[in-house]
């Protein structure tokens, strides 16, 4: 069976990722020394798994604790599923950086991962490693809506590790003090 070639989609989600960092770099001077304080929150994403590759959609569901260990960093844990019936569950850590004095915020993340496949993309093995990068904007409300890119491999522990891309749109309810 041969494959369509999937490359303008990524290259149109890929362009939409950096217009929004432009955009959001453009209205702030520069990344501020101090971490925003963020509240537990639970977040929700909707997007694609395996940009560039079988684009199948994925949703998912993380619970974020409030960025109080050292380095401004916050737990996240988290399961996600695509329509290919493959699911992954992860636990990692966050880390907000304010841009300028706007309501804008880089977060990079990293996480380890427990994979299952289903009928979907083989990674490898059960084992992967998560790391992303995402941009949202902070509402008054306590609620953040963003873009988050994600990369999900096995960093070669396993023959097979062809790596995974997604693109999600997440949003975040902040709840608890």
């Amino acid at each position: 069976m041969k494959r369509s070639n999937r490359r303008p989609a990524l290259t149109f989600l890929f362009s939409a990722a950096c217009f929004l960092s432009v955009v959001a770099a453009s209205s702030a001077p520069a990344i501020a020394a101090t971490t925003p304080a963020e509240d537990t929150a639970l977040a929700l994403s909707a997007g694609v798994f395996d940009t560039g590759g079988d684009d199948v959609a994925e949703a998912g569901v993380e619970v974020r604790l409030a960025n109080r260990l050292p380095w401004g960093l916050g737990v996240i844990a988290g399961v996600s599923a695509n329509e290919d019936e493959a699911f992954w569950g992860y636990v990692g850590a966050r880390r907000p950086f304010a841009l300028g004095r706007s309501s804008w915020r880089l977060v990079p993340s990293f996480a380890v991962v427990g994979y299952e496949q289903g009928d979907g993309k083989d990674l490898g093995q059960a084992l992967e490693f998560r790391s992303g990068l995402e941009l949202h904007y902070a509402f008054e409300s306590r609620q953040t809506l963003g873009v988050n890119f994600y990369h999900m491999s096995n960093a070669s522990l396993s023959e097979v590790n062809p790596g995974a891309n997604s693109l999600v749109l997440v949003w975040a309810i902040a709840f608890g003090r």
